[in-house]
Formats: C-alpha cells, sequence, structure tokens
C-alpha cells in the first residue's frame, strides 16, 4: 500500500504508530500525524515551528482534549480522515 510513498513519509506512518502508543490510543489520526512531523525536523515542522506550533504545545492540546488510552495497543486502525489523507496521497 504504501510502496509509492518517499522514504520521509513512511517514517512518518511509522512513527505516527509510535505517537499513538505513547497516548496509548487504539487508533492512528491526523492528530498523531501531526505529532509525527512535528517530532522531525523537516520542512512542514519548520514551518509549523514558524506559525508557533511546536511539538510540545500540540502533544499538551491533543492530551487535553482527547486524553490517554487505558492500554497500549499492538493493534490499531486508522481514523476515517487518516484513511482518506492516505487513499488521496495514494
Amino acid at each position: 500500500m504504501f510502496l509509492n510513498f518517499t522514504n520521509e513519509l513512511k517514517k512518518v506512518l511509522i512513527r505516527s504508530k509510535k505517537e499513538m502508543n505513547l497516548l496509548k490510543h487504539s487508533y492512528i489520526g491526523t492528530e498523531h500525524f501531526i505529532l509525527s512531523v512535528l517530532s522531525s525536523r523537516n520542512s512542514i515542522s519548520i514551518l509549523l515551528n514558524e506559525f508557533g506550533i511546536s511539538y510540545d504545545m500540540f502533544k499538551e492540546k491533543v492530551i487535553s482534549l482527547i486524553g490517554y488510552g487505558e492500554d497500549n495497543n499492538s493493534l490499531f486502525i486508522y481514523t476515517p480522515l487518516m484513511k482518506k489523507i492516505i487513499n488521496d496521497a495514494i
């Protein structure tokens, strides 16, 4: 499914799962994707930082709105919006 993606995008998707695990969520959503983007130095994270959006600030906002899950999950699903983003990228 991700064969045509760049290595950087593949890494972002892998880090999205890591962000999901850190928050103990059972799904990967756009919030995990954005956290993943912000966690590395790339053109998008640099631009977002210029607008005052940092990894720590965004993560605090996610936690305040969604909170932590209860269990670590080895299985996960993509949210409908995240699926759409991936399909549109493909």
